[in-house]
């Protein structure tokens, strides 16, 4: 059964970094032992996580490419990833967008905040 974790800047598809409690069965598969708890469906309040045996994670992390409508630019069919507006916080909403629109946000972080700023 899944827990719920309040606000975090998890992504889904993470692996989480906690101990699983000793006996803590696979989500998926109950007559398995779970190895790893996984992040599932995240928003701004929190995130659903997953306790999964190891098949359950290899299959997690050889997981396709997702292929849908980029949030921010709206282009449709394309790979899109998890991913938060660096002005909204590490816990806002998580977007699905394209790396070219990632690549522009990067961009305009760097211009707006010189590393050389970091450093004087």
């Amino acid at each position: 059964m899944a827990d719920v974790i309040g606000p975090n800047s998890y992504l889904p598809g993470q692996l989480m970094r906690r101990d699983i409690p000793e006996g803590t069965v696979c989500d998926t598969h109950p007559d398995r032992l779970a190895v790893a708890e996984i992040v599932g469906e995240t928003d701004s309040m929190g995130s659903e996580t997953y306790y999964c045996c190891k098949e359950c994670v290899d299959e997690a992390r050889n997981a396709p490419p997702t292929v849908a409508t980029c949030d921010w630019c709206k282009t449709p069919n394309v790979v899109v990833k998890d991913h938060r507006d660096w002005e909204e916080g590490s816990c806002g909403r998580v977007y699905h967008v394209c790396q070219p629109c990632i690549d522009k946000e990067n961009k305009r972080f760097e211009l707006e905040n010189p590393i050389d700023d970091y450093y004087d």
